[in-house]
């Protein structure tokens, strides 16, 4: 499907917003924990605001989008998420300044058809929209349109917010503040509003397990011993076919002990792969002569998936910072790859 032209007046209000937040360099006193949301006008989703640049390594804002945006958002903030793998399950569009080097042929044609410049490193605005699992593409039209008056909108909160420090933390820690648009007499107005930040999460998808299977597995009295590593991750090639490119992902269940890779899968079915991974699993076990003792995991999608097979059969189940056999043999992969 052909995307839609944007607009060369289109793409200048959304630079020219870019530049006037670079130049308020208001991640000097918003850190990337302090978000905030600005709705979008046409969809009235919401888009969960993240100033990036307090750290000093990267700048710009990241913005996720409704209720899918802010759980992903949730899962980089989880502690035990491996750093290399943050770049495959946002769910947001970004604008980073980067260095000219890494924008492509698409962005310097339009800095050059809106006669623009910039120099230096890390002064150069790129726009991206992430997905998870796959590779960042160029934003769309109604993503141009919805970042530039957000941008916006982040400015007058960032500007405010340096006068007043209790702006983005309510007495109700549960709340955030969100830019809330309306129209009068065909104008948009702005207006702040407060909310309650939904964090629930659906764990139907996890409850979901093969009863008949692990009864059988359970009636055989299987001996338990050792400890199992359990993980899944995105592989780390990308691959191209008719859409969007995308990075398969892995699982993969490693004896700790000796390194020994037990069972591995790849699958590009992401709606489906918990319960996909999770009867992988139960096959291993139904498979083998003994059981594991303990299971450790590293992320929390992995830790649910496992938690209702663990209560079954009795075997420990617990969340570690390392995976030390997977992350070896991942990091082998990575260089042969």
């Amino acid at each position: 499907m052909k995307s839609e032209k944007i607009e060369l007046d289109e793409w200048k209000r959304l630079y020219e917003a870019a530049v006037r937040f670079k130049e308020t360099e208001c991640w000097n006193w918003i850190a990337d924990i302090d978000i905030f949301g600005v709705e979008n006008i046409d969809t009235h989703e919401i888009g969960y605001c993240c100033v990036m640049g307090n750290a000093g390594q990267v700048f710009g804002i990241s913005i996720y989008v409704g209720d899918d945006g802010l759980k992903s958002y949730m899962d980089t903030l989880y502690p035990n998420v491996p750093f290399d793998d943050l770049g495959y399950i946002q769910n947001c569009i970004t604008m980073y300044f980067e260095d000219r080097e890494s924008l492509n042929r698409e962005d310097l044609n339009i800095i050059k058809q809106l006669g623009l410049k910039f120099r230096g490193k890390k002064q150069w605005p790129q726009f991206r929209n992430y997905k998870p699992n796959y590779f960042p593409s160029q934003i769309s039209k109604s993503e141009v349109k919805y970042m530039a008056y957000a941008l916006e909108q982040i400015v007058n909160v960032a500007l405010r917010c340096r006068e007043d420090e209790e702006l983005l933390k309510p007495e109700d820690e549960n709340k955030i503040l969100v830019r809330a648009s309306r129209v009068e007499n065909k104008k948009v107005l702005w207006e702040d509003k407060y909310i309650n930040l939904d964090l629930e999460e659906n764990n139907n998808e996890y409850e979901k397990v093969n009863e008949i299977a692990l009864k059988r597995i359970k009636d055989n009295r299987l001996r338990k011993t050792g400890v199992w590593e359990v993980d899944f991750f995105n592989a780390p090639a990308m691959v191209k076919e008719s859409g969007r490119p995308f990075y398969p992902l892995m699982f993969m269940i490693a004896e700790a002990e000796s390194g020994v890779m037990l069972d591995m899968k790849m699958t590009s079915d992401f709606e489906g792969y918990i319960g996909e991974f999770r009867d992988e699993f139960i096959d291993l076990l139904a498979r083998n002569k003994q059981i594991p003792e303990v299971i450790v995991v590293q992320r929390k999608k992995a830790f649910q998936m496992l938690e209702p097979i663990s209560l079954k059969l009795g075997i420990e189940l617990q969340t570690v910072e390392e995976l030390y056999s997977i992350q070896e043999f991942r990091k082998g992969l990575e260089q042969f790859l």
